[in-house]
């Protein structure tokens, strides 16, 4: 699991509250407010530009991997299946040295 987070194309501005009331108070006139607007647009643009740069690059790096795997004449091995197929060939191994070692100590 994969967490990226990015703030360079963040957009922050208080816009307005709301009063004792409950009635809402603009702070800007319609004019800057749809300039903010324009800019929020422009930037959720851009954000979903660098989104799908990111998922192109993700898909490369994966196909990499693959290739990579095939080449070594298999397929890629997950990580924890490789740790874990690991442990136990050094288990056996270990073992079977034991056994070699316990039979020249008694012959």
């Amino acid at each position: 699991m994969v967490a990226v987070r990015s703030t360079g194309l963040a957009l922050d501005c208080i816009i307005g509250r709301l009063s004792a009331q409950d009635d809402p108070i603009c702070f800007f006139p319609d004019g800057y407010l749809m300039g903010l607007l324009e800019v929020a647009n422009e930037r959720f643009a851009a954000n979903s530009r660098r989104i799908q740069r990111f998922w192109d690059l993700l898909k490369v790096t994966e196909k990499g991997r693959e290739d990579k795997g095939k080449a070594k004449g298999g397929d890629w091995e997950d990580a924890v299946i490789r740790r874990e197929r690991k442990r136990a060939e050094g288990l056996k191994k270990s073992q079977e040295m034991r056994q070699s070692m316990a039979g020249k100590e008694e012959g």
